[in-house]
This record gives C-alpha cells, sequence and structure tokens, in this order.
C-alpha cells in the first residue's frame, strides 16, 4: 500500500469530528495565520485580470527595490 499523501494544514474540521468538540471552541494555531491584518491598500481589479507576462518589468523593480542587479544567486 502506497504511504499517505502529507497532509498540509491542522485538518481541524477531522480534529473537531474526532474529538466531538465544536469548531467555535478551537484555536487554530496551525497556520500562524493572525486575525489581525495587515493594513494594505485596494488592489486595482485589473490587476486581478490577466496574468504576468515574462518581460513586465517585475524583475527589474525587484532588483531595485532589493538592490540586487541579481534576482538568483
Amino acid at each position: 500500500m502506497p504511504p499517505k499523501p502529507h497532509q498540509h494544514g491542522g485538518q481541524l474540521q477531522a480534529a473537531c469530528e474526532h474529538y466531538r468538540i465544536p469548531l467555535s471552541d478551537w484555536i487554530d494555531l496551525s497556520t500562524g495565520i493572525s486575525p489581525f491584518t495587515y493594513p494594505l491598500p485596494t488592489v486595482p481589479e485589473h490587476c486581478w485580470q490577466r496574468l504576468p507576462e515574462a518581460n513586465d518589468g517585475l524583475e527589474t523593480a525587484a532588483a531595485s527595490y532589493y538592490g540586487s542587479p541579481f534576482l538568483l544567486p
């Protein structure tokens, strides 16, 4: 029999069922996600409407931001 695939996440719903404890009584620390969100600007709608292109300037912008001419070693 092949090994079970790795499960990503805390499997909180499975724990609720196994221990018969309602979801509202759990504190899910499995991902480290804070309930306090970081303030982010609104993302313009056009950003969600296409995928990046090979030469769209992303690499140049990242290199400039991080102060390095190389993105990868």
